[in-house]
């Protein structure tokens, strides 16, 4: 996720700030949201108060309980967190409600939050408003350094958790130039390239786990937005695309051997099912078997009980293998 943070310093400010994160996040024309029951994602830390203007006020409170004031103080903090679009369909409310709270833990959970989500680009991001003071009255600013490392530690947080957001990764320290996008082709500087080989091997191991063919391990590489790439002459899968950049699969550790295992589970499955198909028409065979005796043992019964002179009240149908069924009087004419 990239992390961008920006600071208050007047007191209107946060009152303009908490009302466009949460009357844009509540607004399902603007977020696209189709299913009305579907709630907006907001989420409140130190605030008992549940309307905007309630919100507000608390906010206003807690920064009249600063101990030390001056002119330049900051009154609040504008965060953030933004995704990838490509990482859209990984990222659900529980990922953003996870993420919020890592963000908390970390920055300071004695301070005031609001998190809103938006959707008005085609990215996700996630928008917080942060008090300039803790409950205890003492700035919440910090320096650059501790921020920096904020930020990679949610950057950890995410890859732990999250392994399957792939494609938007801060580089740290260029400023502007913090989102790296696996999928587009580009001259990245040689520095990012072992960023790059992580985020692949996560890929391929997402990739690995969850494919039952090989084919199977390509489209799932493929929908991430990698391109494998072959050997001429035998057509063999030799690495992947990331970008400008190729990787050969043998380095990454899926030589012909680990590849080799995919068509054994494809196999696998392929012989599972039909033994399937074997137990099913088995079963139907025997069901079939019991019914036929069944009838033959009713028709000889009544055959037995029948007086003499008189025929039964049913037809008796005698039963030959390869032959079907027929009546016993078409029997005794053949013979």
């Amino acid at each position: 996720m990239i992390i961008k943070n920006l600071t208050r310093t007047t007191k209107n400010t946060t009152a303009t700030l908490i009302k466009y994160l949460l009357k844009y996040a509540l607004n399902k024309e603007k977020q696209g949201v189709l299913n009305e029951a579907e709630k907006p994602f907001v989420l409140r830390h130190n605030i008992k108060n549940k309307t905007i203007s309630g919100y507000v006020t608390e906010f206003k409170e807690n920064e009249s309980r600063r101990v030390y004031k001056r002119k330049d103080q900051v009154v609040a903090h504008h965060t953030i967190l933004s995704w990838n679009s490509l990482d859209a369909p990984y990222i659900s409310h529980k990922t953003l409600r996870a993420v919020a709270k890592e963000y908390i833990k970390l920055r300071g959970a004695n301070n005031l939050y609001i998190f809103a989500e938006h959707n008005d680009r085609e990215h996700t991001h996630l928008h917080c408003c942060m008090s300039g003071t803790r409950l205890d009255g003492r700035s919440s600013s910090i320096t650059k350094e501790q921020f920096a490392t904020i930020k990679i530690k949610m950057e950890d947080f995410q890859r732990t958790n999250f392994p399957e957001i792939l494609h938007s990764f801060p580089d740290h320290g260029r400023g502007k130039k913090q989102a790296i996008s696996l999928g587009e082709p580009s001259i990245l500087p040689k520095n990012v390239r072992p960023l790059q080989k992580d985020i692949l091997s996560q890929a391929l191991l997402h990739a690995y786990i969850n494919s039952q063919s090989l084919n199977e391990f390509i489209e799932s590489l493929r929908n991430q937005g990698f391109e494998p790439y072959y050997r001429n002459e035998n057509k063999i899968m030799t690495g992947v695309k990331a970008g400008a950049r190729k990787f050969r699969l043998r380095t990454l550790g899926y030589d012909t051997q680990k590849l080799a295992v995919l068509d054994d589970r494809e196999k696998m499955q392929v012989g599972l099912t039909e033994l399937q198909s074997i137990r099913t028409r088995n079963k139907v065979q025997e069901k079939n078997k019991e019914i036929e005796n069944e009838y033959v043992r009713e028709i000889t019964m009544e055959r037995e009980n029948a007086t003499d002179g008189e025929e039964s009240a049913s037809p008796f149908y005698s039963s030959f293998e390869g032959f079907g069924e027929f009546p016993e009087r078409d029997v005794l004419q053949g013979a």
